[in-house]
């Protein structure tokens, strides 16, 4: 009887550290980056950032390349971006520090997952 419940217990330890293990491995893999600039803005693609009175969307990473769509109060315009490209909009300069593809989670065009983030420098010129 003794080696039975042994056997259980072993069983849910095992359980518990591959739970803990695949918990740890998406999240060290995680597109968060703790950054000090208060101008740096990373968005995951689905979702939105803000900057002062510009809202910022992310769309359709793939291969190094994402859009992202600018929105302030009056314009709205969606730009194809790469690491590097630099552009004006209205009174502020945008780098595109890193447009990062995330595969590690799902496959891309996979519901539930994003596929990446894009990582912007904005400051008023």
């Amino acid at each position: 009887m003794k080696p039975k419940i042994e056997s259980k217990i072993i069983g849910w330890i095992i359980l518990v550290l591959v739970i803990l293990g695949i918990f740890v491995y998406f999240f060290s893999n995680s597109n968060s980056k703790v950054v000090v600039d208060p101008n740096i803005i990373t968005i995951r693609e689905g979702t939105q950032g803000f900057k002062d009175n510009i809202r910022i969307g992310v769309a359709n990473i793939q291969k190094g390349f994402g859009v992202i769509y600018l929105a302030p109060q009056a314009d709205n315009i969606n730009k194809d971006v790469n690491t590097g490209d630099n552009f004006d909009f209205q009174n502020y300069h945008i780098q595109v520090i890193e447009v990062k593809e995330n595969t590690k989670i799902l496959p891309a065009g996979s519901t539930g997952g994003s596929n990446g983030s894009v990582t912007l420098k904005i400051t008023e010129k």
